[in-house]
């Protein structure tokens, strides 16, 4: 009787230890100081601006009016919110859908590289 074929999945993770010159270390942590400081204040900032949306709403919510535009150039919409869909392969899997079809049915569209900057104590980074 032959064996039955079992495959198993594994997830691994590489790790790199890289010497850095001490006048490369000091211009790094230099530029990563300066990013520290500004996130923090854009964090700071974003919460003040968004204080000052919540006036403006209410502003325009006693105007009675879902769209401005002022003659300063300024315009002020309400924009309400909407629904996002996305098909869940292991749901159409379930109702029949082969595998093989929704691979090839799948566009992969490229993303541009970048660097991710994460502040020691912040949850996620920034581009």
């Amino acid at each position: 009787m032959p064996k039955p074929n079992l495959s198993t999945a594994v997830t691994t993770t590489v790790e790199q230890t890289v010497e850095i010159l001490p006048e490369l270390r000091a211009a790094l942590d230099i530029e990563l100081g300066l990013y520290a400081s500004i996130a923090a204040q854009i964090k700071i900032l974003e919460g003040k601006k968004s204080n000052v949306v919540e006036n403006i709403e209410a502003i325009r919510a006693d105007i009675g009016a879902d769209k401005l535009d002022l003659d300063s150039g300024f315009k002020v919409t309400r924009v309400s919110g909407s629904t996002t869909s996305k098909l869940d392969p292991k749901l159409l899997i379930a109702h029949g859908v082969k595998q093989i079809v929704i691979e090839q049915c799948t566009v992969i569209t490229p993303r541009k590289d970048y660097t991710l900057v994460t502040v020691p104590g912040s949850k996620g980074g920034h581009k």
